[in-house]
């Protein structure tokens, strides 16, 4: 990618931009179901680490909420400063932390469990998420899953299983109604769906309802932003990345067809 993107004749035939995607972390909010554990966590990620090890800046931006920017639902915020801080707050997660702990409510003093797809590069990045926590005092039992039945056993038969689970997912249509409700909408015991947050929010529910029954878009667009950024208040989700996708085609040749 670096060689194709820093020389000319090359790069003028890529075609980039988002594709629409956003990797996060999946909180389970059953096994960590103190809000304060969970924001602290999302304080503690260290994405600008995880984006250069995925890639660099060329493969997408750092993310701030879940519905991704190429959405008219996307709202422009940032909940735990990750364009100012792109490293991670750790001392403040270390704050929150110790907070709970007064408290009489500690967060984490068992390791927590984090799966995501046995695959080399995914290691890579499932390690720069357990020293993001490692930071903090929070120590992470890695899950390796074999990459071909990974979602076949965090979505069904071992549901629920983990503290953390590593995904991704791309709206099927442009709305954020594509990203909250499939996401976030309430289940029990969500089998089977892909809210691996494990979410069943009274608040989310009934905001989701009402997006969808909104027939102003501009005001549905502004329901599903606000879901996102209570979805984040909550920390069940931790997004990390909007992916870019880069195409590079063919150089063109001319075949000569004159006679003789």
């Amino acid at each position: 990618v670096q060689q194709v993107m820093t020389e000319p004749d090359l790069a003028q035939r890529v075609a980039d931009g988002p594709n629409g995607a956003v990797r996060y972390l999946a909180v389970n909010s059953q096994r960590i179901p103190d809000q304060r554990c969970r924001q602290a966590l999302a304080y503690a990620m260290n994405k600008r680490k995880f984006r250069s090890v995925f890639g660099g800046s060329l493969l997408g931006e750092l993310a701030t909420v879940m519905i991704p920017p190429n959405l008219q639902a996307h709202g422009d915020t940032d909940p735990y400063g990750t364009l100012e801080f792109p490293e991670g707050q750790p001392d403040r997660a270390l704050d929150i932390l110790e907070q709970a702990e007064a408290d009489g409510a500690p967060c984490f003093e068992d390791p927590i469990t984090f799966s995501f797809p046995d695959d080399a590069q995914i290691t890579r990045l499932a390690n720069v998420v357990i020293e993001s926590f490692q930071q903090i005092g929070v120590q992470v039992t890695p899950v390796p899953i074999a990459p071909g039945s990974y979602f076949g056993e965090v979505l069904g038969s071992r549901h629920g299983d983990f503290h953390l689970n590593w995904t991704g997912w791309v709206p099927d249509w442009p709305s954020g109604s594509a990203v909250i409700p499939p996401l976030f909408d309430g289940c029990d015991p969500c089998a089977g769906t892909y809210n691996l947050s494990y979410l069943n929010d009274e608040r989310v529910n009934d905001l989701i309802d009402a997006a969808f029954a909104e027939p102003d878009e501009d005001r549905a667009n502004q329901l599903w932003a606000e879901l996102d950024v209570l979805v984040q208040e909550m920390a069940v989700a931790i997004p990390l990345m909007y992916n870019d996708g880069l195409r590079m085609h063919g150089r063109a040749t001319h075949q000569d067809h004159s006679p003789g």
